[in-house]
């Protein structure tokens, strides 16, 4: 069985020649999203439109609630990148729980698992639903920020540990550092 992905390495072969084929991919990027256990691996060029089904955050496939997407439009996030496209959908539809996800810096990784982790919380259980654990603490900082543009409208509890709190408050969604922060 042929896939769009086999169609579009055929193309790129017929496009550049052998040699220009292993250039462009050492200097390219490729963007892989894994499903599950492995059990499926999309790899694509960054100029490839394979995985840029979804146009919208209003499309059904990506089942955001309305307090989410006014969120989005708040932040003037206007459409989903290429990588929120291919994997908010995933969870949101219950396709998988693991994903893994691999992309240039910029191309909206933090923002697909924030939305997800968002997706994933029942609102009726007030206790810890998402640890999200991060190697620095700019990271964090970084992570809980994106979160918190997505929580405006919602009635989540995030929360952030520090290393001076003595005490840190565990919210639904806790984002914090290993260790010594």
């Amino acid at each position: 069985e042929t896939t769009n992905l086999d169609i579009t390495d055929k193309m790129q072969k017929l496009k550049f020649g052998d040699e220009e084929e292993k250039q462009l991919s050492k200097e390219a990027k490729e963007d892989e999203v894994q499903i599950g256990e492995g059990v499926q691996t999309w790899k694509r060029n960054q100029e490839s439109s394979f995985l840029c089904s979804t146009k919208s955050w209003d499309d059904e496939e990506m089942a955001i609630p309305e307090k989410i997407k006014q969120a989005l439009r708040d932040a003037e996030v206007l459409r989903p990148s290429k990588i929120q496209a291919t994997t908010i959908p995933l969870v949101a539809n219950d396709v998988t729980r693991s994903v893994v996800v691999q992309s240039k810096n910029g191309s909206g990784k933090t923002f697909a698992f924030s939305l997800c982790s968002l997706l994933r919380i029942d609102p009726d259980e007030k206790g810890l639903q998402i640890l999200i654990l991060a190697h620095t603490r700019e990271l964090v900082s970084q992570i809980w920020d994106q979160i918190q543009i997505l929580n405006k409208y919602t009635e989540y509890y995030i929360t952030q540990v520090r290393r001076e709190d003595k005490k840190p408050q565990v919210g639904q969604i806790t984002v914090m550092t290993a260790g010594k922060c």
